[in-house]
């Protein structure tokens, strides 16, 4: 591939971060498709590119993207060579900027583990005791919500597509028990 290719390629490729579903939908996948890129080229790229949102991640102080980097992040995981270790790197970040975030972004990213977490037990090549390690982790991060005042970034409520009735204290404590409900029964 001439080095002019390979940069279309990758720059087409990480435009929709490697999903050949959206790349299809957009009416792009044809042509990547005709750049033949290998499999080891795309995981390459991936994991530059998840990297990157872990440095963004980590710097990052709007809660709202916090939750969309956490988002992307979890999704890669599972999309691409699952390194299932990142879960425990993600529950680090979360640990060292708890303090920081409000309540909403917290139910936010647990909610986000529990939901990548059960995608990731689906795998044949899934790691129970990590599994029940980043559920029993979210599920703490929701038992300690409940246990004081819901906090909501004035930033949510400023979104367009949030329903006011969502950030009401009441409503999100009742969605956070009907999430450890669930999961709870899942766990077994």
């Amino acid at each position: 591939m001439r080095p002019q290719d390979y940069q279309e390629a990758k720059k087409l490729f990480l435009k929709y971060a490697g999903s050949h579903y959206h790349m299809w939908h957009d009416g792009e996948l044809d042509k990547y498709k005709e750049y033949d890129v290998p499999r080891d080229t795309e995981i390459i790229w991936i994991v530059e590119y998840r990297n990157g949102l872990l440095d963004q991640l980590k710097v990052e102080t709007s809660n709202n993207k916090i939750d969309l980097l956490f988002r992307s992040i979890t999704d890669l995981i599972l999309q691409y060579s699952p390194k299932p270790e990142l879960f425990l790197t993600l529950i680090e970040f979360i640990e060292k900027r708890k303090d920081r975030l409000d309540s909403f972004t917290l139910l936010l990213l647990a909610e986000n583990l529990l939901r990548h977490i059960e995608e990731y037990n689906k795998s044949s090549t899934s790691d129970s005791a990590l599994s029940t390690r980043v559920k029993e982790y979210a599920l703490g991060i929701l038992r300690e919500l409940l246990e004081k005042p819901i906090t909501v970034d004035e930033e949510y409520r400023h979104m367009e597509y949030m329903r006011a009735e969502t950030l009401i204290e009441k409503n999100l404590k009742e969605r956070i028990e009907r999430k450890i409900a669930h999961s709870e029964k899942q766990l077994g």
